[in-house]
């Protein structure tokens, strides 16, 4: 009688094709559930690094017209030239304070003391952000 429990202990000393399929499932789940976050981050970088790069684009031609047009003649001029292909420039005179001006064109000269520039800037995957950016005349 002793050689039959001692020989039943050593046939189950294994795991069973149900124990081994119930713990690849788990592991399966989590690495499923791993994978779908770890993607999900890649992409809302990418997004972010979309967007990040369109607002830099956007924040240096501002600068660039400022720049352009903090000498009199040239902001009387109204006319910049982007440095950038991904850029569309535009500008009106600002003359009545009432309301924004809604007809932009490629040059703005007058002599109003308000401009008010539109850049629409279009980055990588189409991302587009108009921007608007109001220049007091120099004095």
């Amino acid at each position: 009688m002793l050689r039959s429990v001692t020989s039943n202990k050593r046939s189950q000393q294994g795991f069973t094709v149900v124990e081994i399929l119930m713990a690849l499932l788990i592991v399966g789940l989590i690495l499923g559930t791993t994978v779908v976050q770890v993607s999900n981050l890649f992409k809302t970088n990418r997004q972010n690094t979309s967007v990040l790069s369109v607002n830099t684009l956007a924040a240096n031609e501002l600068e660039n017209i400022k720049e352009s047009w903090s000498q009199l003649s040239s902001w009387e001029l109204g006319v910049y030239t982007p440095s950038n292909t991904q850029v569309a420039f535009s500008c009106a005179n600002w003359t009545n304070f009432a309301s924004a001006p809604t007809s932009f064109s490629s040059a703005c000269v007058g002599a109003s003391y308000l401009k008010r520039v539109k850049l629409v800037v279009t980055g990588t995957n189409n991302k587009t952000i108009t921007v608007f950016l109001d220049i007091a005349k120099p004095t």
